[in-house]
């Protein structure tokens, strides 16, 4: 298991302050450690917690922590799949790269993902001791100048929707509500909103494959 996620747990809420654009804009040459997540879809920029119990996925993440390198992260379609091959998962996914982490008392280990730039899966490589795959970086686009007023307009609607929702939602706590009030970046928060709100996993990889933020966000 990778990530029993579930939307029940609201994910780690670190604002963004420095060039979104960036973080996003990577480059990418030969193959990648893939890790498959269950239950879970991962946006650019996003930093979340992930519970690790297969071994295979532990060594990805070993080799990340220790060199510093990046992961293409990608969500299965079944959760109940144990050894995901690329049939198994989504071929739309992030880079990302590991920020901590945790040993936990039962013998598994929480980890901090940030998301990077979106990719796609073009094929599996090896799979021993891990899947290695190779991706394609996908570009993200963000509001041009022209269009801030349009998105201005679009991110006070998200807000209100995203309170609202906060508001029904016995699965979301309160600090929440606090994190929409207080994120300031707006392309950030659209997709800390599209990876932490409980919205079905199909839905999530719906919105990741759009290359435009507004188009995300509406």
């Amino acid at each position: 298991m990778n990530s029993r996620n579930n939307n029940s747990t609201f994910s780690f809420v670190a604002d963004f302050d420095g060039d979104i654009e960036k973080l996003t804009d990577i480059e990418i040459s030969g193959p990648i450690p893939v890790l498959p997540l269950r239950n879970m879809v991962l946006f650019p920029c996003v930093m979340t917690p992930i519970n690790v119990t297969r071994r295979s996925s532990m060594k990805v993440i070993e080799r990340a922590e220790r060199t510093g390198s990046i992961i293409a992260v990608f969500c299965q379609k079944s959760s109940e799949v144990e050894n995901p091959s690329m049939e198994d998962l989504y071929p739309i996914g992030v880079a990302a790269r590991v920020v901590r982490v945790l040993d936990l008392p039962d013998s598994n280990s929480s980890v901090i993902l940030q998301g990077l730039g979106r990719i796609t899966l073009n094929s599996i490589v090896s799979t021993r001791p891990y899947l290695m795959g190779d991706v394609t970086v996908l570009k993200e686009f963000y509001p041009e100048d022209a269009e801030n007023v349009q998105f201005a307009l679009l991110m006070e609607d998200v807000r209100k929707r995203a309170r609202k929702l906060i508001d029904m939602s016995e699965s979301l706590p309160g600090e929440a509500q606090f994190a929409i009030k207080n994120l300031t970046n707006d392309s950030f928060l659209v997709n800390f909103i599209c990876c932490s709100f409980p919205l079905s996993i199909q839905k999530k990889v719906e919105m990741l494959q759009c290359a435009s933020i507004i188009e995300r966000t509406m």
